[in-house]
């Protein structure tokens, strides 16, 4: 993140411990910044102090919240939105994992990163340097919905989904 011009969010977990060191960890991750020759800009990162079992989270340590509004509203306004491609594109999907279902057989699991598919769209695995590994046909897209799954007729750029269709991708 720091090599990519990016501003960290630096989270401090378990400040509701009475053995929590918080002054002496802030000062050895500021050194860990200026070790790894993070840009003065860098430097001036968001702090958020928290307590993940007690489900808080606080710009002040001695301030518990109620919550995790903080976080999220930290990252929001600190993390760039990716940058995803538009529907148009062709269609481009990094698989992050595998999977096998007794029905549908090989899932491709991950995150579609431009254009669109569907199913009955024809697709092919490529390794790192653009060769054809494995062409094949969609026969089921199935996108998370948060922690389950449902069968959807077309996923596009942004879209977290499994499809099935390949029977060698690796």
């Amino acid at each position: 993140a720091l090599k990519a011009g990016l501003q960290p969010v630096v989270v401090f977990n378990k400040v509701d411990r009475p053995t929590s060191r918080i002054g002496e960890v802030e000062n050895e991750m500021f050194d860990l910044f200026v070790n790894l020759d993070a840009p003065d800009e860098l430097l001036e990162y968001p702090v958020i102090y928290a307590s993940a079992r007690d489900g808080w989270a606080s710009l002040d340590p001695s301030e518990p919240t109620t919550d995790m509004s903080v976080l999220l509203d930290t990252i929001i306004e600190h993390v760039p939105v990716p940058n995803v491609g538009t529907k148009t594109d062709p269609f481009r999907m990094v698989v992050t994992m595998l999977a096998h279902d007794n029905w549908l057989g090989r899932l491709v699991n991950g995150r579609v990163q431009s254009g669109c598919v569907e199913v009955g769209s024809k697709i092919h695995a490529i390794d790192l340097d653009g060769n054809i590994l494995e062409a094949g046909k969609v026969t089921k897209v199935l996108q998370w919905r948060g922690l389950a799954q449902e069968e959807v007729t077309m996923a596009s750029a942004g879209n977290i989904v499994s499809i099935a269709g390949l029977s060698a991708a690796s």
